[in-house]
């Protein structure tokens, strides 16, 4: 077979066209193994077990692909920064985790809280080292303000904005400029 008949081949089975002759005979020929699942085929005497081809069979298509490094240090470093991500959106007060009041997920969560009608909220924090469920009730004074403060943002700029952008003609039709 040619390098432009192997290519062809390759690019029929979706799989990568690059390298020498030999490296896309095996690719190829991996393909060919690892898809026909007709070949060296187990069969367990019983019958609500599954059936697979033994691992040795299978060959990696893309030898040449390769995995960074990962060391302690990296893995170290990533949670550091993901906790220092976290400890932004809660903090710990006598003893319990409690989700920070500035930030948006308390209002975007007491917001959801007075459009649903319930009276608190499970709040679930997961990261690679834990999970941790926050019990974050509805607080109607805070509500209160969050009202206050979308009344004036609506009756002051996006409703002239709506009225601006889209008026009624004579005709009763939605005109839009």
């Amino acid at each position: 077979m040619t390098v432009a008949q192997l290519k062809n081949e390759l690019e029929k089975r979706g799989a990568k066209k690059s390298g020498k002759k030999q490296d896309l005979v095996d690719r190829l020929e991996a393909y060919d193994q690892n898809m026909n699942f007709g070949k060296q085929v187990l069969v367990d005497k019983n019958p609500f077990s599954m059936v697979v081809s033994p691992p040795e069979t299978y060959k990696d298509i893309n030898v040449d692909s390769s995995i960074p490094l990962v060391t302690m240090d990296t893995v170290n470093s990533y949670l550091d920064l993901f906790d220092q991500a976290i400890s932004e959106k809660i903090q710990e007060v006598d003893g319990q985790l409690k989700l920070n009041e500035n930030h948006i997920y308390y209002y975007q969560v007491q917001g959801t809280l007075l459009c649903i009608g319930r009276r608190h909220c499970h709040f679930i924090v997961w990261t690679h080292k834990d999970l941790r469920v926050i019990l974050v009730p509805r607080e109607d004074e805070f509500i209160q303000s969050m009202i206050c403060t979308l009344n004036h943002f609506y009756f002051e700029y996006f409703e002239p904005h709506l009225v601006e952008k889209f008026v009624y003609l004579n005709t009763g039709s939605l005109y839009v400029k």
